[in-house]
Parts: structure tokens; sequence; C-alpha cells
């Protein structure tokens, strides 16, 4: 088996070709050391200027494209998020990345008052279950499947979009 091998890969130096040399010469199974080295040089100077460029990207605020954001709480004590400090300078720094897709929240359903329910009878447990709520039940789920649905839709929008 050793010898098959030995043959299939001395062959072509001496099978002679159409022109009458050998198929291959030994200086084309060789690798050009020049060029090796050359290319090895080079890919040497790329990898240390990008280490040197990392390293002196560590030390600046460079954010990555990323969107600098103020978080702090109001007199109020709600949350507010701006692109610029309050007045205090008592805020927390955010990066958000601007490219992250957000789809707005859909609104809730306006309230209808709820019909006046009739008085149960005092032997029964309150129920969704009885047919006076049967009707209020179905709506409300409706309401709900209607809300998914437009979700449903906005979100094939926007992926949709970005195809």
């Amino acid at each position: 088996m050793i010898l098959v091998l030995i043959a299939a890969l001395a062959g072509p130096f001496f099978i002679r070709g159409p022109d009458g040399r050998p198929l291959m010469t030994l200086g084309e199974a060789m690798p050009d050391w020049q060029r090796m080295t050359a290319t090895a040089k080079y890919q040497w100077r790329r990898l240390t200027g990008e280490v040197k460029s990392l390293a002196s990207d560590a030390g600046s605020d460079d954010t990555g494209g990323k969107t600098r954001v103020y978080k702090y709480r109001d007199a109020a004590g709600n949350w507010v998020y701006a692109d610029e400090p309050p007045p205090g300078g008592d805020a927390e720094v955010m990066y958000v990345d601007p490219n992250v897709n957000i789809i707005p929240p859909t609104p809730p359903p306006s309230a209808t008052p709820a019909p006046e329910q009739p008085a149960q009878p005092a032997d029964m447990e309150p129920s969704l279950f009885l047919p006076s709520n049967a009707k209020r039940a179905l709506d409300g789920a409706k309401g709900v499947q209607d809300v998914l649905d437009e979700r449903a839709r906005q979100t094939d929008d926007a992926t949709r979009d970005n195809q």
C-alpha cells in the first residue's frame, strides 16, 4: 500500500507529457518561499497594527455606534430617558443600539362601562360561566384577539420591510 502511494506521488516527476518533458518538476513542487515570507510579513504588520489600534481605542470614549442616553427620575418620581443629562447631573449613562428593531406598543382597546348585572341568588358562587356573563366574556376574548391580530400585522410589516 505504501509503495502505491509513493508511486502515485513520484509518478508525475517521471511520466513524460506530450512535449517530452516530465509532467512536474521539482521546482514546481517546492513552495515559493520568497512570496510566502513576504505574505507572512505583511500579515504580521497588519495584525500588529490592528492590535495597536484596539489598544488605543480601549482608552477612548468610542461607543461603537451606540447612542448615549441618560436615565434619571424627575421630581414626580417618573423615569426619564433623555439625550442630555438633567440640570443636577445625577443620571445613569446608558448606551442604546439604534439598530435594534423596536415596535411601538399597541394601544389598549377603549374601555366601555360594563352593563349592570342582574343580582345572583345568594346560594350561587360568582362565576364567569353564568349565562349572563357569557356575552361579556366573548366580547373580551374578541378584544384580545383583535389586539393580537394587530400586533401580528405590525410584526409582519416590520419584518417584511427589513428583508
